[in-house]
């Protein structure tokens, strides 16, 4: 058998090379399939299939998060962790880590490195293994401030950084402007716990305090939900006995520390599942992209089974000739797999290749704005090699039979008679290959209708009024702890830096504030103790987003000042305390009357308020208005020393060139170590809220356009084997008087009617798939005729384009060479 097999597939060689340009258009039309559905199901496994490569028995992990008291998911206190570490009984390891921008400097100058402060036992909760030296020993598991000048490094890092150096283990490197001693290299693909994200750094926590000016509030307060709680399940135990647990150790907290934890749960679920990584972002577009996917692969599997149904009428005396001469048909049908086996193992080879080039698309996609250390590594591994495999049999299948079908129908045996001079295709194959073509219409109208769906999403999007003036504003966060050791630093340098930006040629303000609206992450939150003239509910939640700002910010971010006044450099820790806030705030605490003068009281000490702001969006451009304050930078003790600055120019900020390096230059005069993230427009960042419908609009309209245009080539390939196969009576009605304009339009109506059959499928199917994508869509109707009427319009019109270029061949035909053939 295997030596038939040999003899099948060399003979399939020979076929196909004898019709290079059939064969060269049916690989890379498979090839394309291949590489579609290939990327995804790898952009799905390294999210969701394995979130944590390089941790052992990963299905065994599971992230712990806290639940807020309005229901919404929020990482973990250091403190509670503790608590979950110490007492969950169904986990045997519980593990923290704090995801963290860092300065690294091992001689060659600093760079920014994005990495983890992790608890003592972050290594030996995920069962990772060094690739040198080792993680963390049990004296360096301490929470006690500084006790672990330590560090690990990542395999890409030490590649960079050390040139894989063996001999990087034991040396120093300045972390933060301090120094830490390198004890280890973590594996080749480890980026953390964090999906999506490729972190290149692990210190212990303690160093905390050390690295970032942080107090030690971090480690031993309750309201500080910083960190990303990992646990691995105890064998045996469940993931439902570590839910239950950790609900009675979340009560538990609560009881002990009502102030900071009443009416807050926690969650227990898979890594896939958790709800911070980049994952979470694109969990919705790629469940589009994958059933989008699975229409071009079947569109691309008709498109080749009509190329080789278009063959196999070229080959019926052949086996009709080789059924005579004693060939068993089921022979010949192993030929003929044997050849579409051939494709496929060509194109698989292609769309491997074609896969590992558009597995960055994801990042080529991300904003300029998004500084996180966004990776979505396509595996070549396994598991995606046995995804290509299982294509390649679908593939096989799918374009082998039917023409198997028809070349060993019961009517073969008739092709024995022919005379040789015409080959004519059966009204069965006829049939096949117009049902195939307007198999390809209707899949190809779908993916069409999505497209429009998306674009119009991301246009919609973008045109969305986020409450404030987004043109002419530039923005930059800069990380100050490397060089502000206290508040009072970092008091300093802001104030100083934005006086300094106000004096830039170009630039009309300058402001800063601890949160960038309308940017990935929650805004900092701080619970109100009391609000003058309002009555609290029982246990009613008034817990508030906040935002700590400076003299003039808002007039730099241009939003609306309804009443009263801004902050101003007097408001400091000797003045009276202050508040501003917006009008949805003013609505719930005060009525909707004027809130000037009246009190708020937070942080233990009582504020009053000076002014009220517009409502603006926060969050995400689809918010509506929700309570927010503002407190002034010199009035908070708060320890964050993350800042950004809001920079106003006089000219569009997307071409404001030289004010972006000038706020570099600036940050720089004022401290050397300042670490300028990148300067952009704020409609910039703006957009990377909108990045999951960016992800569906570019990769979905891709797939659209390459549906329309395997569609359009199946249409054309239909007629233009159908005019071929109809010279002779094309000759015949021209020759009996028939108009070049009526054979036109005998061809082109042909082709309309399979595209008009195609169309309505599509829009049933559409009508039935397009709510499917409601939670990604802005602005537009998953049912809105409109969609459908713009797909149907744009493919009706390529299909008339593909069918008049067979037609117009058709009125070419010379009556007489046409009969003379006969």
């Amino acid at each position: 058998m295997l030596i038939g097999l040999a003899e099948d597939l060399r003979y399939g060689a020979r076929v196909l090379r004898a019709a290079p340009a059939a064969t060269a258009v049916a690989v890379l039309t498979l090839a394309l399939g291949i590489a579609a559905n290939t990327t995804v199901f790898g952009w799905i496994y390294a999210l969701f299939l394995d979130p944590v490569p390089g941790a052992a028995r990963a299905g065994e992990l599971a992230s712990i998060e806290t639940v807020t008291p309005a229901g919404d998911f929020s990482v973990v206190s250091y403190r509670d962790f503790r608590d979950y570490r110490d007492q969950l009984k169904a986990a045997s390891g519980v593990a923290a880590a704090l995801m963290n921008p860092f300065t690294a400097d091992a001689g060659s100058g600093p760079r920014r490195v994005w990495g983890e402060l992790v608890s003592g036992n972050y290594f030996d909760v995920l069962d990772v293994k060094t690739a040198l030296g080792r993680t963390f020993a049990a004296n360096e598991q301490s929470d006690a401030a500084g006790s672990a000048p330590v560090v690990v490094i990542g395999h890409r890092l030490w590649r960079s950084m050390f040139g894989s150096d063996p001999r990087t283990v034991g040396r120093t490197v300045l972390i933060n402007g301090r120094p830490l001693t390198v004890i280890g290299i973590a594996p080749d693909g480890f980026h953390g716990t964090i999906p999506g994200l490729a972190l290149e750094l692990w210190t212990p926590m303690s160093m905390g305090p050390e690295l970032n000016g942080q107090r030690m509030g971090l480690i031993d307060g309750r309201t500080e939900r910083q960190m990303w709680v990992t646990a691995r399940l105890r064998q045996g135990a469940t993931r439902g006995q570590l839910q239950a647990e950790a609900e009675s150790v979340a009560r538990r907290i609560a009881e002990e520390s009502p102030s900071t934890s009443r009416g807050f749960g926690v969650a227990v679920m898979p890594i896939w599942q958790g709800h911070y990584g980049a994952h979470t972002l694109l969990l919705r577009p790629l469940r589009i992209l994958a059933a989008v996917c699975v229409l071009v692969f079947l569109i691309v599997a008709a498109n080749v089974a009509n190329l080789q149904l278009a063959k196999a009428a070229g080959r019926r005396r052949e086996f009709s000739t080789r059924l005579a001469l004693g060939a068993g048909r089921g022979r010949l049908v192993r030929q003929l797999l044997a050849e579409s086996a051939l494709l496929a193992a060509m194109a698989a080879a292609g769309g491997l290749l074609l896969s590992m080039w558009m597995g960055q698309s994801l990042v080529w996609l991300l904003p300029p704005a998004v500084e996180a250390p966004v990776v979505v590594d396509f595996p070549v591994r396994f598991e995606v090699l046995a995804f290509i495999a299982g294509l390649c049999v679908v593939a096989v299948v799918l374009t082998g039979l039917a023409p198997a079908a028809h070349l060993l129908g019961k009517n073969s045996w008739d092709h024995l008679k022919d005379n040789g001079r015409t080959v004519s295709a059966s009204r069965a194959m006829k049939r096949t290959r117009g049902a195939l073509v307007a198999l390809e219409v209707s899949l190809a109208l779908v993916t069409l209708v999505g497209t429009v769906l998306f674009t119009r999403s991301f246009r919609n999007g973008m045109a969305l009024d986020p409450g404030l003036e987004a043109r002419h504003l530039l923005v930059s966060q800069i990380r100050m702890n490397t060089f502000c050791r206290s508040v009072e630093d970092r008091e300093r340098f802001a104030s100083r830096l934005a006086e300094r930006l106000r004096t830039l040629p170009g630039v009309e303000t300058a402001a800063f504030g601890d949160y960038v609206p309308l940017t990935f992450g929650t805004p900092p939150s701080a619970r109100l103790e009391a609000v003058e003239g309002y009555t609290p509910r029982p246990d009613e939640d008034m817990r508030e987003f906040e935002s700590i700002i400076g003299p003039g910010y808002f007039a730099a971010l241009g939003i609306p000042l309804l009443e009263g006044r801004e902050f101003r450099d007097t408001d400091d820790a000797k003045a009276e305390r202050v508040v501003i806030v917006n009008q949805a705030f003013a609505r719930r605490y005060f009525r909707g009357e004027s809130p000037l003068g009246r009190k708020v009281r937070y942080w233990g000490r009582w504020n009053t308020v000076v002014g009220m702001v517009k409502d603006s969006k926060y969050r995400a451009l689809t918010d509506r208005g929700m309570p927010f304050f503002y407190t002034p930078l010199r009035q908070t003790r708060a320890d964050s020393f993350w800042m950004a600055f809001f920079v106003r120019t006089r000219q569009a900020a997307g071409d404001a060139v030289g004010v972006q390096a000038a706020v570099r230059r600036e940050a720089a005069s004022v401290e050397a170590q300042a670490g300028v993230a990148a300067v952009v427009p704020f409609e910039e960042s703006m957009a990377a809220l909108l990045y999951p419908q960016k992800v569906a609009a570019a990769l979905v309209g891709g797939l659209g356009a390459l549906s329309v245009l395997l569609a359009a080539m199946g249409l054309y390939s239909v007629l233009a084997f159908a005019v071929t196969q109809r010279r002779q009576e094309l000759g015949i009605r021209m020759a009996l008087g028939a108009r070049p304009v009526d054979v036109l339009l005998l061809v082109v109506g042909q082709g309309l009617l399979l595209t008009a059959v195609g169309v309505g499928a599509g829009i049933g199917l559409s009508m039935i798939g397009a709510p499917l994508a409601s939670n990604l869509l802005v602005g537009v109707a998953a049912n809105d005729p409109t969609n459908f009427a713009l797909a149907g319009v744009f493919l009706g019109g390529v299909a008339l384009l593909a069918s008049l270029i067979p037609g117009f061949a058709a009125t070419r035909v010379a009556p007489a060479s046409a009969l003379r053939r006969d």
